[in-house]
């Protein structure tokens, strides 16, 4: 467990040192920076659309990974863009914290307007109205008890986002959406808000004291402060590679007599799935170049303990498969992981508890140990901020009948698996972490508590509302918030407005991302699919409802049942597994397996395709800083920037030419 540094401490690169640098960049939140970024903000968000909720880019995912390669794209052309103006008009050039501010503001849009929050909501919204069968008197049931203000009533209105049967500017249409979106957009402005203000009070904690290093963050600000960045040689090879790999094996798919390169060895599970008993495997032997790259950023001892776990875990499932345990949940690897996630951000908590004690301090007694005069707001209008977002969170719960257990409970756990995924991102830097168990943990709450210990009205709320934008923690927000202080610190921007330029803009990207998306599913029809480069009905896997959302939701109300003791077993076990390897990790210096290695194991992407590229870059890492010291492992840096650069202008060229082609291309990242 990483040693807390005394509250004393400064972080090494403090507005005052970041000065002495010459690294201070006055010019940041401009009119210019502001209008740039509302300009591309709803042109992101189309293409978030196109990419992930419509298919009509089949190749693209973007959202689902921890860079977001949009939004690194789009700094590249502004950066490209910035050359030209040099030569034709100098005075006109973006300053770096111009470009910083833009890159942050279009990463917190994309993280809710990705397919983890509004493209799941939209759907939601749409869903028990035209679905909902007479004859079925659970689901009847389940219709009564939702609020009317979170769903569609109108069955005409339904029918015209799933099947486009409706004018878009047909009597009342808009008029049935916009209470949904109106309330929808109150209750996650309020999670948003919260966050803000939670990132505020957690970053000075996390990155002066403890000195996470944030490993996502050191791609954008090598572009915006490295002044001899694209000057290395290894970087144009780590591009050409990259790119290489992508433009051959995109031809291939395309023209199958040109040869590919191989990119998956030993066994594909897509396309050969295995007997028993590895038949419960479902992990690929594939090596992806971006994943490389970014794995070779990764602390060296979470790298190893993330691919050490997949193994571990297919272990797991092949003596499951072998005992024939295999059909009642066994090994409950999603229970495990929910268990050792919510364990070690307690944990972590409370080992900060004297850190919070003088925040607490600092923002009402003003006598502390602690500044927060570097910080985005002060500490007084972050505490008062976040409890404010807790208790009207908590007011929108009762209305829809949650009750008061029930609330705390759904209050507690959000905010909990929001801090805690941004947790793994400060301290792991994963190249993904859509963690699709997190839609699973208010099922298997309700199921370890029991059912009859809640009411049907408060079993819709958590089994319903909660997996409504909790299907993957890709979509997390409070990442891209935390990383956006942090970048904002290193180059001397003011973080106060970056802190209020940042809300306003992911608040108001959730009204403008729902209504474009009803307004485009509408014209393609969100279950006909006439814009899918697949053709496939129903294209987007997030509007299958009824298998992800709707049939959990009935098996909750159906079944009235006392705990799951296979359930609150695997909780147990994996909480138990994250003590010990916390214990062990604080007491041996040495300790090559952190619990987090344990819970971003359970990561779908990397589970299935991700992890043998983390191991590789484990190993070369690992290799480097043994035989040739940290100088080597510098000097190698610009290589795999270069491989995640060229895997982002490939997968971009690809799902664009996907979209002219109207047929799927070569996917950089599966």
């Amino acid at each position: 467990m990483r040693k807390i540094l005394p509250l004393t401490s400064r972080d090494e690169t403090s507005p005052l040192q970041t000065a002495k640098r010459g690294l201070v960049y006055s010019r940041a939140v401009t009119f210019r920076a502001l209008l740039i970024a509302a300009i591309l903000s709803p042109l992101n968000i189309m293409w978030l659309l196109g990419s992930e909720g419509m298919g009509i880019f089949s190749t693209s995912n973007v959202s689902g990974l921890a860079l977001l390669f949009n939004c690194l794209f789009i700094l590249l052309v502004l950066m490209l863009v910035n050359r030209g103006l040099a030569r034709l008009a100098p005075t006109k050039v973006l300053q770096a914290g111009e470009l910083l501010v833009i890159y942050i503001l279009l990463t917190g849009v994309t993280a809710m307007c990705g397919e983890g929050i509004v493209q799941t909501i939209v759907p939601f919204i749409a869903f028990p109205i035209r679905y909902v069968r007479p004859e079925n008197a659970v689901e009847q049931r389940i219709l009564e008890l939702m609020p009317n203000w979170l769903i569609l009533s109108d069955k005409a209105t339904a029918n015209g986002f799933w099947l486009g049967e409706t004018g878009l500017f047909s009597d009342g249409y808009w008029r049935a959406w916009l209470t949904p979106v109106l309330s929808w957009t109150l209750l996650l402005g309020l999670i948003i808000f919260g966050l803000h203000c939670l990132s505020v009070l957690v970053r000075q904690a996390w990155a002066d004291h403890e000195r996470l290093t944030f490993p996502l963050t050191q791609l954008p600000l090598q572009l915006l402060t490295g002044q001899t960045f694209f000057c290395s040689r290894l970087l144009w090879g780590g591009i050409g590679f990259s790119i290489l790999i992508a433009a051959v094996n995109g031809l291939h798919q395309l023209i199958p007599a040109i040869p590919g390169i191989p990119t998956r060895f030993l066994f594909d599970i897509y396309d050969h799935p295995l007997p028993r008993p590895w038949n419960n495997i479902e992990t690929n032997v594939a090596f992806l170049p971006f994943v490389a790259g970014i794995g070779f950023f990764m602390p060296l001892s979470l790298a190893f303990a993330t691919w050490f776990f997949v193994f571990i875990q297919n272990v797991e499932l092949v003596f499951a498969s072998l005992t024939g345990w295999d059909g009642g949940g066994f090994p409950y690897l999603s229970e495990q992981a929910i268990g050792a996630f919510f364990v070690i951000i307690l944990m972590r908590l409370m080992m900060e508890k004297k850190y919070f004690l003088h925040v607490f301090t600092r923002a009402f007694a003003r006598a502390s140990t602690i500044s927060d005069t570097g910080e985005a707001v002060s500490y007084r209008l972050a505490l008062l901020g976040f409890l404010a977002s807790v208790a009207g969170l908590g007011v929108m719960c009762l209305l829809m009948g949650f009750g008061s257990f029930a609330t705390l409970l759904f209050v507690s756990l959000l905010f909990l698996q929001f801090l805690g995924v941004a947790r793994i991102r400060a301290e792991l830097g994963p190249p993904a972490h859509d963690l699709f168990w997190g839609n699973e943990v208010p099922s298997i709450i309700i199921y370890s508590l029991g059912s009859r210990a809640f009411s049907e009205t408060a079993l819709v709320g958590l089994a319903g509302l909660m997996r409504s934008f909790l299907v993957t923690s890709s979509g997390n927000p409070m990442p891209y918030q935390l990383e956006g202080f942090q970048m904002a610190k290193r180059l001397g921007v003011s973080g106060k407005n970056i802190f209020w330029s940042m809300l306003i803009f992911m608040v108001i990207s959730i009204p403008l991302g729902m209504l474009l998306m009803i307004g485009v599913e509408h014209y393609l029809g969100a279950a006909t699919a006439k814009g899918s480069t697949s053709g496939e009905g129903e294209v987007h896997f997030l509007f299958k409802n009824r298998e992800y959302f709707w049939n959990p939701l009935v098996s909750v109300i159906s079944d009235k049942k006392a705990q799951n003791t296979g359930a609150i077993g695997g909780l147990i076990s994996g909480a138990g597994v994250a003590v010990i390897l916390s214990v062990l990790s604080a007491r041996f210096v040495a300790w090559p397996l952190p619990a987090l290695g344990f819970v971003i194991a359970r990561s779908d992407f990397i589970y299935r395709n991700a992890w043998f590229s983390i191991f590789m870059a484990w190993l070369i890492k690992s290799l480097f800083l043994r035989y040739g010291g940290r100088a080597a492992y510098v000097k190698a840096l610009p290589l795999f920037f270069g491989f995640i650069i060229g895997d982002c202008l490939a997968g971009v060229a690809w799902s664009f030419i996907s979209f002219l082609l109207h047929a799927p291309t070569y996917s950089v990242w599966y």
